[in-house]
């Protein structure tokens, strides 16, 4: 095999595992609103975050030795795992009150954010044309946030802030990448979020109902299952080539949104997001080109 099919290769099957990734994500989070109709989000989350252990173990299986959990960072990962759980309460709080695929939609704000936030944050420069883009994006996000004249609809605030944590997130993953592996970062950060959905157990926790049980075990598999989708897509290929398709994902959860629970987004919603998605592909483009 020539090393331009290798190439070709190696790229199809990092799109294939980045659609693969997304698809089990987007499933994760529409089972997830669906516990979350019955069960507190506390409950959720920490059945949820258990069973996802399941996956994880397999991925440290899969590296051959434990070594690959080890903590070089302590400040860096206690950082990020509590941001991962501010993160998820606010994602989980949001299925509960909003349409599913309004949900997704605004969480894809999240590389505009992390643009803004790039500078400051990390002193990375950034250029006029990324910043006209993230001014692009949070005209999207107002538009999202502003469907009756001039009033926002302050429950879409709740997605809105998880997608500005989420960006916090990803740019302490950055700063944690030099010293710790991705297995470690993930491992923690679900380690966390676990044991904060378990300490509200005495909080309006509900009786498991042995028919919700492998609910929470799908949620839990295909949690992990994702990220080991993701990590082996950005393996097989650029992250500049295989990131794009993770806006696959709002075309999952609008068709899911629509056959699960016979919702469909409104016009601001998707004026919206068209302006977020052209905002965020062009970010995404202008950092390849600067990276690269």
């Amino acid at each position: 095999m020539t090393t331009e099919a290798q190439t070709a290769r190696s790229n199809a099957l990092g799109i294939i595992f980045m659609l693969a990734g997304g698809l089990c994500i987007t499933v994760q989070d529409a089972i997830t609103k669906l516990l979350t109709e019955i069960y507190p989000v506390g409950e959720t989350v920490g059945y949820r975050g258990l069973f996802t252990f399941i996956p994880i173990a397999l991925l440290v299986w899969r590296e051959g030795n434990i070594d690959c959990l080890r903590i070089v960072n302590m400040k860096g990962q206690i950082t990020r795992a509590v941001i991962a759980v501010s993160t998820m309460v606010l994602i989980v709080s949001s299925f509960r009150v909003l349409p599913f695929a309004d949900v997704i939609i605004i969480l894809f704000t999240g590389p505009i954010f992390a643009t803004a936030l790039a500078t400051p944050l990390l002193g990375e420069k950034v250029g006029l044309r990324r910043w006209a883009a993230v001014g692009v994006g949070f005209i999207g996000v107002l538009i999202m946030l502003r469907p009756d004249g001039f009033q926002i609809q302050t429950l879409l605030l709740l997605p809105v802030a998880a997608s500005l944590l989420t960006s916090l997130r990803d740019i302490t993953t950055r700063s944690l990448h030099k010293t710790e592996t991705t297995i470690s970062i993930l491992f923690w950060s679900i380690v966390a979020v676990t044991i904060a959905g378990f300490s509200t157990y005495f909080y309006e926790w509900k009786p498991l109902q042995l028919e919700h049980v492998h609910m929470f075990i799908a949620a839990g598999v295909l949690n992990g299952l994702a990220h080991f989708c993701m990590i082996t897509a950005f393996q097989h290929a650029e992250v500049s080539l295989v990131s794009p398709f993770k806006y696959a994902n709002i075309i999952y959860a609008v068709v899911l949104g629509y056959f699960i629970w016979g919702e469909v987004p409104s016009s601001h919603m998707v004026m919206g997001a068209a302006l977020v998605i052209i905002a965020g592909l062009y970010i995404m483009r202008r950092e390849a080109r600067v990276r690269g």
